[in-house]
């Protein structure tokens, strides 16, 4: 049984708990060789579903996968379905991914990072034509927002080319 669990059952703070387990000698940190096992035979299944298999919280499992898996495995605990999902949906919103596969947010940034998917360039050279469309659509009157996304670029980089370009007052 986990600290939290026991602080919940017994009404006490899981601090308490952590000092009375020291004080009576007894650990609720030692692994057994059949949980190592566990964890080495498993090694793509999410860290909630293992955490409850095990009777452990997450971010034990988390830190004992570290230490019992090998480096290779550790690397990349993505499964090939997971990495298809991603890329077959690039422009998905990264806490949808999140959700959909099982997931934090940071892990799909980063595995989006990874691969080259990231949902939004940034650093695009301007070139020659797109600084007349810019020119263009601002004498249009079309409003930046509009510009920003015929043109695949973020609505500041429009505001900071216009004004680069002289065509737009400063903020």
């Amino acid at each position: 049984m986990t600290a939290a669990q026991i602080s919940t059952k017994i009404g006490k703070s899981v601090p308490a708990i952590h000092i009375k387990r020291q004080q009576l000698g007894i650990s609720g940190y030692i692994w057994t060789a059949e949980e190592d096992e566990f964890l080495r035979k498993n090694p793509y299944m999410p860290i909630a579903e293992a955490a409850d298999k095990l009777n452990r919280s997450y971010y034990a499992v988390m830190d004992r996968r570290r230490v019992v898996l090998p480096p290779h495995k550790r690397k990349d605990l993505w499964r090939p379905d997971q990495i298809a999902f991603l890329q077959e949906n690039p422009k998905m919103l990264s806490r949808k991914v999140a959700a959909k596969i099982g997931k934090t947010v940071h892990a799909v940034n980063h595995k989006r990072k990874e691969l080259g998917l990231s949902r939004r360039q940034h650093n695009i050279a301007w070139t020659t034509a797109d600084n007349a469309l810019l020119i263009k659509r601002h004498r249009e009157k079309t409003p930046a927002k509009e510009i920003a996304t015929e043109m695949g670029r973020t609505l500041n980089s429009i505001n900071v080319r216009m004004q680069t370009l002289g065509i737009a007052t400063p903020r």
